[in-house]
């Protein structure tokens, strides 16, 4: 059995994903994320992304944050965060304790 080096949680927010070329955005894809764990993100899209591509992927509360495709099926696409800002892997943690929160609380009550 494979267990993962970080705990998921399901969430449901608008996002975008920018494909750049030679630093300029060439391409914008909206989408929702639905699950969000430390290293990275699941997310529906407009359209599809290949494996490998790299995107910067823009979700309120986080700051932007560059990510690569890990796999796809369909629209649906699996990013792993490529942090290289101060701040980003703490607000990616602070969102994760946000909703690991709220599902004890649900789980609760």
């Amino acid at each position: 059995m494979h267990s993962r080096r970080f705990p998921r949680f399901s969430i449901d927010r608008p996002l975008n994903a920018v494909i750049y070329w030679e630093d300029h955005p060439i391409r914008k894809l909206t989408g929702r994320g639905r699950m969000i764990g430390q290293g990275g993100l699941l997310a529906s899209l407009a359209d599809q992304l290949y494996v490998g591509e790299i995107v910067k992927l823009e979700m309120s509360p986080i700051p932007p944050v560059y990510a690569t495709v890990r796999n796809t099926r369909g629209t649906e696409h699996g990013f792993e965060f490529l942090f290289s800002r101060d701040g980003q892997r703490s607000a990616v943690q602070a969102l994760c304790a946000a909703c690991a929160e709220e599902h004890r609380s649900e789980k609760a009550g």
